[in-house]
């Protein structure tokens, strides 16, 4: 049974969930796509804000593709790194090398004048910070690789998964950074406390049915006051698009209640 007790207030949304029930078919065939498109529609928003928002987004879309191969990484050596995931690592090591080649492009796209050079220089160190975080962490994937085929070392999975995970959220700070200062809180909020936790479920995680119900009131939360921030507060300097997106975001997510709200 699910009791839901939803509170007006802009100041005191709230959800008080007890014993909540997901059917397995309503959860795959139609609570699964709308997550992913969540997602998606956010990292659209992010690209219509960015001066270079195509070039951003190809980046992260790399990451992601990554990311999926740190999860079969993982299947293949849940707990200590050994010669039966070399082919996993290298697969990786591939996908950022592919990432650190698309960066470099990236950087070349920064449009300089006089206008704007104290913008410039602020992005270019931003921009390096970023180059030399690639090149370490690419290290780190070629030297596993050769201390695995001297079996010298035993690395736990999970510190690899670490390293990895630490530079894709640096990555995203920095994504942060490129937007309108006026942005950056309520993207920096809706992505840690909704997107990638639910970035992470969606690819780790495809069978917790419980998922959403352990984290709605948060989830809520974070997007009702990310569709007022943006769609209220600053709803006269959008650029065109943004208050669109946001707002489909905000539907699809009142369309993921709906359908727990009717198990």
């Amino acid at each position: 049974m699910l009791t839901l007790i939803l509170l007006i207030s802009f100041n005191s949304w709230a959800y008080f969930i007890d014993d909540a029930k997901i059917h397995p078919s309503s959860f795959r065939r139609y609570i699964r796509p709308q997550a992913s498109s969540i997602i998606q529609d956010y990292y659209t928003t992010l690209k219509l804000l960015q001066n270079n928002g195509e070039q951003g987004y190809e980046l992260k879309k790399t990451l992601r593709k990554t990311r999926a191969q740190l999860i079969t990484l993982k299947q293949t050596c849940p707990t200590y790194l050994s010669l039966d995931c070399k082919q996993d690592i290298s697969a990786i090591s591939e996908g950022l090398a592919e990432f650190e080649k698309n960066f470099i492009i990236f950087g070349q796209t920064l449009n300089c004048n006089a206008q704007n050079i104290d913008y410039c220089l602020e992005q270019i160190q931003k921009n390096n910070q970023l180059h030399k975080e690639t090149l370490k962490i690419m290290a780190q994937f070629d030297e596993i690789k050769l201390l695995l085929d001297k079996k010298e070392k035993l690395f736990l999975t999970t510190d690899l998964e670490k390293k990895y995970n630490e530079f894709e959220f640096f990555f995203h700070n920095f994504q942060i950074t490129m937007l309108d200062k006026e942005y950056q809180e309520a993207f920096q909020k809706i992505y840690r406390f909704f997107i990638e936790p639910m970035e992470t479920w969606y690819l780790t995680d495809k069978e917790n049915l419980d998922f959403f119900v352990t984290n709605i009131e948060g989830f809520n939360k974070t997007v009702n006051e990310f569709n007022f921030n943006i769609n209220k507060k600053m709803a006269d300097d959008l650029p065109k698009g943004v208050g669109v997106m946001v707002k489909t975001i905000h539907n699809r997510w009142n369309s993921i209640l709906r359908i727990i709200l009717r198990s």
